[in-house]
């Protein structure tokens, strides 16, 4: 998008797609109708496609003209309705590689202050596709959206716009100033379909929870030995029950596990939610606090109780409940796997359903990707051979590769802390290591370590408290223990 923008109203007159006269009016109008100008023009009779080109100049990204458009209405499951309405966005086309977006202010779409840019990272991240975000004129496109979400309930298969023939061919056109372009309808590959992927290797991380809170050996350590064996088969589909009685966020949850690769059934109320259970135990739930009919505690209580169930790992979800002390308390006095508080993001709930499942199969090794050992074994060297930076460069390509390393996360931290000035990256980290395996030890004392040196008492306080959770022997955790009294 260009730095600086013109007014709309001057470049529309410039463009001599109005009047000046038309234009003094539609802004009169405007202050009593509260429309956007462009509506506003279009409702007093200009037409919509030079309408859009002006506009297109002016936020500088391409225009849907919503008359023109050809829907295909099995591209809207990329959004639930709710979302859809509330940020004025809709998906109106997906091929291979693109999600195209159409949003009333792509401006605010994309900026990350605005919270727009989050909704465009999760759609990119589900969808494993680069999202394109265009603009369209409000007034038809919020009437559009309604509209397409009733037909789709309908059955219908696709929507029309007003100036495309019945049988027109299926695609999308874009519109940029006088520039036209069309995107063509690809064919899509079956919802089954992986595409495979580079070999994995097994790595035997070691080393990197001795002696020393903030010890750089650790990362020499580590990669002592890189073994080179192919990986097994992959293991047999995971079965998941994504229970909650919010519906969009449940097909939300359900189509981000079964893009990875699982069997998904949902539930929206208690008592269904344990029928299912009984019908067809799964490998995982995915469970809201708050449910009709059933409490969730009561139902993880139930689950846990029972001999034939309480092997199935639950996650849990609520944005009542808040805070690590009641995630600890739900593990220890009900027995839950993890806690996550809504909203989350839907890269911190696939990276958590992750970490359960590989502990509910018996605690297996992670499988790192051929790339990311390509990249550790680089940054080994780099660092051995006094090379900082380069170790440094060479552990985010590793984590780039296989982001859901706890401890590639953590060794990262390490590097960071040999490096002046670097101090808050190796937090952040940290924090990220904490985050994919909330019992990391080493990960929690140094964050315990460095907030206190910090001067941030109280976070300090919260580290030292979860690390003393999961010492590893009773003589480190009495050390702690006193320590942790001494600041309180």
């Amino acid at each position: 998008m260009s730095g600086r923008k013109h007014p709309l109203g001057q470049l529309l007159v410039t463009r001599q797609v109005v009047h000046p006269r038309q234009l003094r009016e539609a802004l009169v109008a405007q202050r009593e109708t509260g429309r956007r100008l462009a509506s506003e023009l279009l409702e007093r009779g200009a037409r919509e496609r030079p309408l859009l080109e002006t506009l297109s100049m002016q936020v500088g990204v391409p225009g849907v003209c919503t008359s023109q458009l050809v829907l295909p209405l099995r591209f809207l499951d990329v959004l639930p309705q709710t979302t859809a309405e509330t940020q004025k966005v809709l998906p109106v086309w997906v091929d291979g590689e693109r999600i195209f977006l159409a949003a009333v202010d792509p401006v605010r779409v994309l900026s990350q202050a605005s919270g727009g840019g989050e909704l465009v990272a999760e759609v990119a991240f589900l969808e494993r596709k680069r999202v394109v975000v265009c603009v369209a004129l409000a007034s038809p496109l919020e009437a559009l959206i309604g509209r397409a979400y009733e037909a789709k309930r309908r059955g219908e298969l696709e929507l029309r716009g007003a100036e495309v023939e019945a049988a027109g061919v299926v695609e999308l056109t874009l519109i940029q100033a006088d520039e036209v372009t069309h995107v063509p309808l690809e064919l899509l590959p079956d919802e089954g379909e992986r595409s495979a992927g580079a070999e994995d290797i097994e790595i035997d991380f070691a080393g990197d929870e001795q002696e020393g809170d903030l010890a750089v050996s650790s990362v020499v350590d580590v990669a002592a030995v890189l073994t080179a064996e192919p990986a097994d088969e992959s293991p047999e589909r995971a079965r998941a029950l994504v229970v909650d009685d919010d519906e969009d966020l449940a097909r939300l949850i359900s189509r981000l596990l079964v893009s990875r690769g699982l069997d998904v059934r949902q539930a929206h109320r208690g008592l269904s939610a344990l029928a299912a259970i009984k019908a067809a135990p799964p490998d995982l739930i995915i469970l809201d606090a708050m449910l009709p009919e059933l409490h969730g505690f009561d139902i993880v209580q139930k689950i846990k109780q029972s001999e034939r169930y309480r092997h199935i790992p639950v996650v849990m979800m609520s944005s009542v409940y808040r805070g690590w002390r009641i995630a600890e308390d739900l593990k220890d006095s009900y027995g839950v796997e993890a806690f996550l508080e809504k909203p989350f993001s839907l890269d911190v709930l696939w990276k958590t359903v992750d970490r359960v499942l590989i502990r509910a199969r018996g605690g297996a090794r992670r499988r790192m990707p051929s790339s990311a050992q390509r990249a550790y074994r680089e940054g080994l060297e780099r660092f051995k051979a006094q090379d900082l930076d380069g170790a440094i460069s060479a552990l985010k390509r590793a984590i780039t590769s296989d982001p859901l390393a706890a401890k590639l996360h953590f060794q990262l931290g390490v590097l960071y802390l040999k490096k002046r000035g670097m101090v808050y990256q190796a937090m952040q980290a940290f924090e990220e290591a904490v985050q994919l395996d909330a019992g990391f030890f080493a990960a929690l004392r140094s964050l315990a370590v460095l907030y206190q040196r910090k001067g941030f008492k109280n976070k300090a306080i919260d580290m030292w408290e979860r690390a003393l959770r999961c010492s590893p022997d009773d003589e480190t955790a009495e050390q702690m223990r006193k320590h942790l009294m001494s600041l309180l």
